[in-house]
């Protein structure tokens, strides 16, 4: 009945199409009388299931043929279809023997690269010989290839299906499989839905090209058979996501996943992972690189020989339409489907599926860099507990290959367990590397590399605070940055606060000034070093490091509390002297006992960096006393282009007279429109006050004025009128 289900006609969809007499009368005649019944059967079998003859017709015997080819060789070919999906079905979900002892198998990735390969090859010798047989025997048609061709391809696959199934339930004699999981699988070989069909489709184009009367389109048509081939060789060989795209379509079966204990997915979402395979970035440059020349040698065979409309409409409308939908939806169906990702990505981990892994997790990546809401807060939470009762045992375990296998499973990582304790997630521009996992990056530097290697962005943020990085956590990160060559922008912060829980000292430094110099190209560097020990040798080495980034224009180092001292301050001075190009500079070194010559040194090395507009000196508790104030001052004041200084000088005994040079050097900046000056515990006194507030009432043009004094709230009050005298319209906060 399945054949007769083909002719209904609903809604005239199949005006075209011959409907089926079904009368008795059509097959047999009937003679009864009072005394007789005779039956004469006319045909033996209904006219539509009979094969119409002959087999590969060419154009002139097409003509002449019956007008029932179409309602056999779809039904035929249905009925195929059909049969080869239960008898899988039924293998991969029925039979089944849970024999004790025995373990599941699965193909490696290079062993499934190596099957795929073979079997594209394969593909497209078949589509070739037989496309290029129908045109050297004229059995080419308005629709490309006699149905006998379509047949043959499609019995080709379905064998190729079937024994994937067999060959997948040998490996696992266990399992059952989901037949809907099965049964969708299957939808490659359908057209427009997977390679194997989108190869017939280009070869058979080819070779209508190839019987042209012009000579130019033959040309054409013999050049889109070399390219059909060597896209499909470098589909295979440079980049994983291309060779999963053709895994899926050639071995279905095999790519079939264990059926796992975590929650089950939705009809709806099933159905959506057809779609979202659809749309994959592998999957749209693929068309893009397949369809876009196929879709111009339509049109040439079209303009040369007339216009051929099953041409166009399956080589540039079906392929724009699909290409369209790829590119519009995937990111709303990535999203729906995310929870599905996630599971997919797991599951591809405990199966050693590194490629799959990866193709998943990195969609995941590029999905949290498309919108702004939180990719993991409306995970459902059976599922979230399941996902990281997986990933537990991998950390625990604390496996050296697993970041050299999975490249971007340490991003995944991060996800899981930083969900409950970071609620915005982690962004394109935020990786913060949480203590459950150094225990595996300090144990190899290649960890960390891989974490970054999938990184395109030019802007990179690694936050790290109180983690235990260490020195060794330190040659990690340095390992990995120094990859990423492409990087304008790089924020670091590896701040120790608690205990001194990060304990970077001068071998860790020392790696990661290495590993950031080689980042030529970098123009934004902020390293956030808080309260570790790298003492003044470790700071050398930075300072002449980044001396060697000649591109960089705005620098930012928070180096509190590090025993740079005396040595350690020069030095630093003497490298960032180097960078001439620099217009906004960020220097925090409180507490590292810098005294009055360190700082001199750095007066006098930044004076000469003139195109600073932008300056942030904090350089609280140094012992710098009124002699380091006074050449700080000097030094400063000759920035004549600086707009914005914030001046930190608290707890210096820098006296009245030290503050009464800062305020008549300060008075010199014509150009500054915000200043902001931290005093506290100076010992200043009246006569340094009324210094600094001569001085500074001759700038005119601050906008923005904050001065911290720590003053009574009514000794406060008393300077910032006087300065509001000055400048009515500024904003003054005085403290």
């Amino acid at each position: 009945m399945l054949p007769l289900f083909l002719q209904i006609d609903v809604a005239k969809l199949q005006s075209r199409v011959p409907t089926l007499d079904l009368m008795p009368t059509d097959y047999a005649s009937f003679n009864v009388s009072l005394n007789k019944f005779d039956v004469h059967v006319r045909h033996s079998m209904p006219q539509f299931l009979q094969m119409p003859r002959p087999l590969w017709p060419d154009a002139e015997e097409l003509v002449q043929s019956r007008p029932n080819r179409f309602s056999f060789w779809a039904s035929y070919m249905f009925i195929k279809y059909l049969l080869a999906l239960a008898m899988s079905v039924l293998v991969l979900s029925a039979l089944r023997c849970p024999m004790e002892g025995t373990e599941p198998q699965a193909l490696a990735d290079s062993q499934r690269d190596l099957l795929t390969t073979l079997v594209v090859i394969a593909q497209l010798a078949l589509c070739l010989k037989l496309s290029l047989t129908a045109s050297w025997f004229g059995q080419l048609t308005a629709s490309g290839l006699d149905f006998e061709g379509y047949d043959t391809c499609l019995t080709a696959g379905l064998l190729w299906f079937v024994a994937q199934a067999f060959s997948v339930r040998m490996m696992n004699l266990k399992s059952s499989y989901d037949p809907m999981h099965v049964a969708l699988s299957s939808l490659s070989l359908l057209p427009f839905l997977g390679d194997p069909f989108d190869s017939l489709k280009d070869t058979m184009l080819a070779a209508v090209a190839l019987t042209s009367r012009v000579w130019w389109v033959k040309i054409l048509g013999g050049g889109a058979l070399l390219y059909l081939w060597a896209l499909h060789l470098c589909l295979l060989l440079p980049y994983k996501a291309n060779r999963l795209e053709l895994q899926q379509s050639y071995l279905p079966i095999l790519s079939l996943k264990a059926p796992g204990k975590a929650k089950g997915h939705s009809k709806w979402v099933q159905i959506l992972t057809v779609l979202y395979k659809q749309s994959t970035p592998a999957r749209r440059w693929a068309m893009l690189l397949e369809d876009v020349p196929q879709g111009l040698l339509a049109c040439a065979v079209s303009v040369a020989d007339g216009f051929k409309p099953y041409i166009l409409m399956v080589n540039i409308a079906l392929p724009a339409a699909r290409l369209i939908f790829a590119w519009a939806f995937h990111h709303r169906i990535s999203w729906e489907l995310k929870e599905w990702m996630l599971q997919e990505a797991l599951d591809a981990v405990a199966e050693g599926k590194a490629q799959l892994s990866d193709e998943f997790t990195a969609a995941l990546l590029r999905l949290q860099g498309q919108y702004e809401e939180n990719l993991w807060e409306d995970v459902d939470e059976e599922r979230w507990i399941w996902a990281k009762e997986q990933v537990k045992p991998l950390i625990a375990e604390g496996k050296n290959d697993l970041f050299q296998n999975f490249t971007v499973l340490p991003w995944m990582l991060l996800q899981l367990f930083n969900r409950d304790e970071d609620a915005d997630g982690l962004s394109w521009d935020l990786v913060t590397v949480w203590p459950s996992m150094l225990s595996i990056i300090v144990e190899d530097s290649n960890a960390m590399k891989a974490l970054l290697k999938l990184w395109t962005h030019r802007t990179f943020r690694i936050e790290a605070r109180d983690s235990g990085v260490g020195d060794a956590g330190c040659r990690a990160l340095a390992t990995g940055i120094s990859q990423m060559q492409h990087l304008t922008q790089l924020e670091l912060i590896l701040e120790s606060k608690i205990l001194q829980s990060n304990k970077i000292g001068q071998v860790g430094c020392e790696s990661l000034a290495g590993g950031i110099s080689k980042l030529r190209q970098i123009t934004k560097l902020s390293l956030n070093l808080e309260w570790n020990e790298i003492g003044a040798h470790g700071c050398t080495s930075l300072a002449d490091k980044i001396s060697n980034l000649e591109l960089i224009t705005d620098l930012e180092l928070v180096l509190t509390d590090n025993k740079i001292g005396q040595v350690g301050c020069e030095s630093l001075a003497g490298g960032i002297s180097k960078l001439r190009q620099i217009t906004k500079l960020s220097l925090n070194l409180e507490r590292n006992e810098i005294g009055a010559h360190g700082c001199t040194s750095l007066a006098d090395k930044i004076s000469n960096m003139e195109l600073i507009t932008d300056l942030k000196l904090l350089l609280d508790d140094n012992k710098i006393g009124q002699v380091g104030c006074e050449s700080l001052a000097e030094g400063i004041s000759k920035l004549w282009q600086i707009a914005n200084l914030f001046l930190d000088l608290s707890e210096n005994e820098i006296g009245g007279d030290g503050c009464a040079t800062l305020a008549n050097c300060i008075s010199k900046l014509k150009f500054i429109t915000q200043l902001r000056l931290a005093l506290y515990d100076n010992n200043i006194g009246k006569d340094g006050f009324r210094a600094l507030a001569d001085g500074l009432c001759q700038l005119q043009g601050v906008t923005h004025l904050r001065l911290e004094f720590g003053l009574e709230e009514n000794e406060a009050a008393k300077i910032k009128s006087l300065f509001k005298a000055q400048s009515p319209s500024a904003k003054i906060y005085v403290y």
